[in-house]
């Protein structure tokens, strides 16, 4: 985000590190797609400890001062750890290797192994349940986890404390039933730095009257890692509200902190703000599009400048951004995407339909081009040409919910309601607490006469989130309904 690198202040200052997100980590904090050392390390107890990366590290090479256990045993005794007792295997082989057990590597493309350096216990017994790896299997590759995780049991004992792994895996599903143990997460004191951050930035998942305070506390942390995250979770408060949230954030002693105050806040309407509060709001924005620009040779920089000037209600400047970021890199989808939808925004349906048609020649594999197109159709009247697309956008990505959930709303718009409720039924089964999902299914079979059905689901909408009168309401009408059959 910056080129500015000033030695001693924070690497927030320059670089905008990404959290335990899905896709790039697996939900327990191990490295799944190619990510930086910084992520997995933050995670460990080593860095909350004081550990540095040249207390392993030739700083210059980057080479490790000595290979083997005798690295680690320069903090940890070798009577303690480097024991068969400890690690259970020959210490001639791999399997007495420390990072075999705590740094397993992950290879990129092909001829290049990574160590996380999470330097994590391995947990098989949750493998399973998490679908993650574990560096058991990583060597015993014939095993499977319930084998691996019978010997972690009688050498070590059982688990009985809650993995934040299990918190994150249930929570990326926004299940009700992690809302505690993730407030608890993100609160922690005690907790590394990078696991408060993915707690918090999870809370986007979820509406509940404990997340103000908080967030006010994350975002006094001595952590501008933490106060970042705490930013990110902010978007699920009231615009009215969030400015008053945030308003400190935007004078934040470092850049990364201000810049995404400024994302976020850049459409507050201004009209009571005092000159100086305008000031420093229109500061942190030139601030933000300076650190897009920094990438301005990638289309996701020109992709968020137009979504800026879309914020600042400048549609022609963020027609022109997406122009330039198709231009930049042609088959990427979403600058199409977005792009269209500002066309259909102005009601120009016919740019809107053939940046899309465009957009489908480049990849007519991305679902979600396809649902774009049958949302397109749908607008127009087209529906028997929308539910193509979005059939087929539901096809080549189901695990999307919101494509199910227009999918199974336009069958039954078009009289297909048996088919929009397994449609509907098919992405629950996936997404068990989706509130899109729940609700269309309810509002159907109770409109299609099935009250009994149309209870299940109001029932479980209303068991999950209890706070909701709505779905109360919902629930005392199909049980009345019920009793007056």
């Amino acid at each position: 985000i910056s080129e500015n690198y000033v030695h001693g202040k924070s690497l927030l200052d320059t670089d905008h590190p990404s959290f335990l997100q899905e896709n790039l980590y697996f939900s327990d904090g191990q490295i799944q797609d190619e990510v930086y050392v910084y992520g997995s390390f933050l995670q460990s107890k080593m860095y909350t400890a004081g550990v540095v990366c040249s207390d392993c590290h030739e700083p210059h090479s980057g080479k490790v001062f000595v290979d083997g256990n005798a690295l680690c045993y320069r903090c940890h005794a070798p009577s303690k750890f480097g024991v068969r007792q400890h690690h259970f295997h020959d210490p001639e082989k791999n399997g007495g290797l420390c990072v075999e057990c705590h740094m397993p590597d992950r290879t990129y493309m092909v001829i290049d192994p990574r160590r996380d350096h999470s330097m994590r216990n391995p947990r098989p017994d949750l493998s399973d349940k998490l679908e993650t790896p574990n560096a058991c299997i990583k060597c015993h590759a014939n095993k499977s986890n319930r084998w691996a995780a019978g010997y972690t049991k009688k050498w070590y004992g059982d688990k009985k404390a809650m993995h934040f792994g299990e918190v994150f895996h249930a929570a990326r599903r926004a299940a009700p039933e992690a809302l505690p143990n993730l407030l608890s997460l993100a609160d922690s004191s005690t907790l590394s730095p990078m696991l408060r951050a993915t707690a918090l930035s999870l809370l986007e998942n979820y509406s509940t009257s404990e997340l103000q305070p908080l967030l006010r506390r994350a975002l006094n942390d001595a952590d501008p890692l933490i106060r970042t995250a705490a930013i990110s979770a902010s978007r699920v408060i009231e615009p009215s509200e969030r400015y008053h949230l945030l308003k400190r954030a935007l004078k934040d002693s470092v850049r990364l902190v201000r810049t995404q105050a400024a994302i976020l806040l850049a459409d507050t309407l201004i009209a009571k703000m005092s000159r100086e509060d305008k000031y420093v709001l229109q500061a942190a924005v030139d601030e933000y599009k300076e650190s897009l620009l920094i990438n301005a040779d990638h289309h996701t920089a020109w992709l968020n400048l137009a979504l800026l000037a879309l914020r600042q209600n400048d549609a022609q400047q963020a027609e022109a951004n997406y122009k330039k970021a198709i231009e930049i890199e042609p088959l990427f989808p979403y600058s199409y995407i977005n792009l269209a939808d500002l066309y259909r925004a102005q009601d120009r349906e016919a740019e809107s339909e053939r940046t899309l048609l465009d957009a489908l020649d480049q990849n007519s594999g991305m679902a979600d081009i396809h649902h774009a197109l049958g949302l397109l159709y749908v607008r127009g009247h087209k529906l028997d040409k929308a539910l193509d697309y979005l059939q087929t956008a539901v096809r080549l990505n189901p695990e999307t919910t919101r494509f199910s959930y227009v999918y199974g709303v336009a069958l039954n718009s078009h009289g297909e309601t048996d088919k929009a409720l397994s449609v509907l039924q098919q992405a629950l089964d996936l997404h068990p607490f989706n509130v899109e999902l729940l609700t269309a299914l309810a509002t159907m079979s109770r409109d299609s006469g099935d009250i009994n059905r149309a209870l299940l689901y109001a029932e479980r909408l209303a068991g999950v989130y209890p706070e909701n009168k709505s779905f109360q309401h919902l629930l005392q009408q199909l049980t009345s309904l019920l009793s007056s059959e």
